[in-house]
């Protein structure tokens, strides 16, 4: 018997060619007639260490916001990059945050915890 595929997952493969997506995009890409927060939560997910740490940008969709009257959002996934598990983060000297390597250009960056 065929296992069922979770939501997140689904939301994943969409994400995976790298392109921008809309909720709304997603949704229907996934079967779904209409844009639902589960798949916002699925997103949000896919970012956490334990989901795959994938790099997901998301801005506001200033032109569909435009027409909708709505606040639109999209979503895309930085392909091959993803975040450091914990085992990989070092507690900076001050104990206010951690130091992060930067996968993409090599360079560390301070972010707050």
């Amino acid at each position: 018997m065929a296992r069922a595929i979770s939501l997140r997952e689904l939301v994943r493969r969409v994400l995976a060619d790298g392109n921008w997506h809309t909720g709304l995009d997603i949704a229907r890409r996934i079967g779904r007639r209409s844009y639902s927060t589960g798949i916002a939560a699925k997103v949000r997910d896919l970012r956490k260490p334990e989901h795959g740490g994938y790099e997901i940008h998301s801005e506001k969709d200033v032109e569909e916001s435009r027409r909708t009257g709505r606040q639109v959002w999209r979503f895309r996934m930085i392909l091959g990059v993803t975040k450091p598990t914990r085992d990989a983060l070092a507690i900076d000297g001050s104990g206010q945050g951690l130091l992060v390597s930067d996968a993409l250009e090599g360079q560390a960056h301070f972010r707050r915890e």
